[in-house]
């Protein structure tokens, strides 16, 4: 059961919504729509194991990050090592190497074409979303930081999120099933896209040189090899090769493997969740409040030390008039 003090903060600080708009209320419909197929479909074998093999190596100059929360277990399998992304919540870490140095340089890779630098600002604001509503773990379960992203947001990056979010959903709407494939998750998911018709969108800025960007976008992935934190490494791998899988698909009729299906999905699945707590963190009344569960172990370990310092200065008191 979630803790009582959980359950009674979050309903104490999220009784209405603010700052809502009606841009926020139609992309959320829409993702309501595939959320709870597509978080069905990649909890599947076949779309939650990432081979190893495909996580760019740390660089040599970038120190490895030693924290529990950076490393990502791995498993054997006959033909390999696989991490299992169901068990890689995409949280914050407490990493503090070389990230911003990183950002930089995908941006710079960026700057060079106007698909990826709405694209990367999408996914970058997904990543912020993600580690503000998977900031901290309490007991078992992960608290939100709605006054870190309420810091940090802006309408210009909630409105590229959205538009990133729409374009990989036109692309999963635009996959060709095989018709002696079984995977008939994937195939209703796609048709629910195509019959809502939410996957006409006016995405005015798909590149006209479509290799060069496949070429950033893998220039993008070999960057990621800065950053010490394996998880880290491990999701952003995961959506800048499920950006190239949208990108194949809307560029024309394109036969989408198995493994490519696996990337596609697994971005389209970060979108939605970030669509989902991009309204949700904006709903707290207080969010300040949330501080409590956040900081309960630091909280909890002062009111210990000055309970124990007050308890040896009775003792002392008690001492002396004892002699």
């Amino acid at each position: 059961m979630i803790p009582f003090a959980i359950i009674l903060c979050t309903f104490c600080i999220r009784i209405f919504s603010i700052r809502i708009d009606s841009t926020d209320k139609h992309i959320q419909s829409i993702n309501q729509s595939t959320y709870t197929r597509l978080r069905s479909l990649v909890s599947k074998q076949q779309y939650s194991l990432l081979r190893v093999s495909e996580i760019p190596k740390p660089s040599l100059n970038e120190p490895k990050c030693t924290l529990l929360s950076c490393l990502a277990e791995k498993h054997s399998v006959l033909d390999g090592e696989y991490v299992n992304l169901l068990h890689q919540t995409e949280a914050y870490t407490g990493y503090n190497g070389s990230a911003s140095q990183v950002w930089q340089m995908l941006w710079r890779i960026a700057s060079q074409d106007e698909f990826l630098n709405i694209a990367l600002s999408g996914i970058q604001f997904s990543i912020t979303t993600h580690l503000c509503a998977f900031h901290k773990q309490f007991l078992r379960w992960y608290v939100p930081n709605p006054s870190l992203f309420i810091k940090r947001f802006k309408n210009i990056y909630r409105l590229k999120l959205y538009l990133t979010y729409m374009l990989v959903r036109k692309a999963v709407g635009s996959i060709i099933m095989d018709t002696n494939d079984n995977q008939y998750s994937e195939t209703e998911l796609v048709e629910i896209i195509k019959s809502i018709n939410s996957t006409e969108i006016n995405w005015r800025h798909i590149p006209k040189d479509i290799d060069a960007t496949l070429h950033r976008i893998d220039e993008m992935i070999n960057t990621l090899a800065g950053l010490g934190c394996e998880k880290c490494r491990i999701w952003g791998t995961v959506q800048f090769r499920g950006l190239e899988v949208a990108l194949k698909i809307m560029s024309g009729t394109y036969t989408v493997s198995v493994r490519e299906k696996m990337f596609i999905m697994n971005l389209f699945m970060r979108l939605s969740v970030s669509v989902l707590n991009c309204i949700k963190l904006r709903e707290y009344i207080a969010p300040r409040a949330m501080n409590v569960l956040l900081h309960w172990k630091e909280m909890a370990l002062f009111a210990t030390s000055y309970s124990l310092v007050a308890f040896a200065l009775r003792l002392k008191k008690r001492l002396k008039r004892a002699f």
